[in-house]
């Protein structure tokens, strides 16, 4: 951003909060850059605008999260996760406490992004935060909703194409590309002490259960050796091959297909595939 003479000798603070922005805009840019990249995916098609935009959806997630797992003690994160909150919510009303929900809050009010969105997307971290079971296929499927699914819906919005014929699609999209999120980003999870692999997984799998969940979750977990070499593997599989089915029923919908967005839509998709059957085919080489 430019600053005129009359921005800063009008003795007004407006330029002030224009910086102050700016700064806001480069938090967001970073931590979003940092997920695009590791998806190996470009934003090329979208305005100058609504690219920015996406960043800020994108980097709520991960600036949030950063924030609330940063301290190692469990009452300090939690501490972090009502903060979050909090702000975020003062942040909607034009006071932010931080610069990232600044930048996060503006997008959301100019391009009307439903801020239930958010919420469920930090309702994603609270799962994590108290290691939530995951039972069955469909709470994976679930975790993966929270937390892309919700991106892709309110990338929807400042594309534009928020429409109820529109949502499947946006919905496959993301709950697909969620599960590759989760396993290309597995280390997160680890570092957690909690692992996103549901029960019935594991549960007939000798000495699966008690490798993969502590009996007290708020006791670090550890994973032997062997565990890793034996048993993640296979369970990389089966994340991959649902990420897989998910994403086949991701068909474009016309008046997508016609939007100037189809093209990134059309390559994140192909390039997730890529991902999910490099991970099936060779697990190993993503843990």
């Amino acid at each position: 951003m430019q600053l005129s003479s009359a921005d800063t000798n009008s003795g007004s603070d407006a330029w002030l909060g224009n910086l102050a922005m700016d700064v806001s805009r480069e938090i967001t840019k970073r931590h979003a850059d940092v997920w695009f990249d590791r998806m190996n995916w470009t934003v090329d098609s979208l305005s100058e605008q609504q690219a920015t935009a996406l960043r800020d959806m994108r980097a709520f997630l991960l600036v949030a999260r950063e924030e609330i797992f940063a301290p190692t003690e469990y009452v300090d994160r939690k501490g972090k996760l009502d903060q979050w909150t909090y702000s975020l919510s003062q942040a909607f009303m034009g006071h932010a406490h931080s610069d990232a929900a600044a930048a996060i809050a503006e997008t959301a009010n100019r391009f009307e992004v439903p801020r239930a969105f958010f919420y469920e997307t930090l309702s994603a971290i609270e799962s994590n935060l108290f290691r939530e079971r995951l039972v069955t296929s469909n709470d994976l499927l679930r975790l993966a909703y929270r937390q892309n699914a919700m991106f892709f819906l309110a990338a929807a919005k400042i594309a534009d194409l928020y429409e109820s014929g529109n949502r499947d699609y946006f919905l496959c999209l993301g709950i697909g590309t969620g599960l590759l999120d989760v396993m290309v980003d597995w280390a997160h999870w680890e570092r957690t002490d909690w692992l996103p692999i549901p029960v019935d997984w594991v549960r007939d799998v000798r000495g699966g259960e008690s490798a993969l969940f502590q009996p007290d979750w708020r006791k670090p977990l550890k994973i032997s050796a062997r565990a890793r070499r034996t048993l993640l593997p296979s369970l990389l599989r089966r994340m991959a091959t649902l990420g897989i089915e998910t994403l086949a029923q991701a068909t474009l919908p016309p008046v997508v297909q016609s939007s100037r967005w189809s093209q990134d839509l059309t390559q994140w998709t192909k390039r997730s595939l890529d991902q999910l059957h490099s991970i099936f085919n060779d697990p190993e080489k993503w843990l």
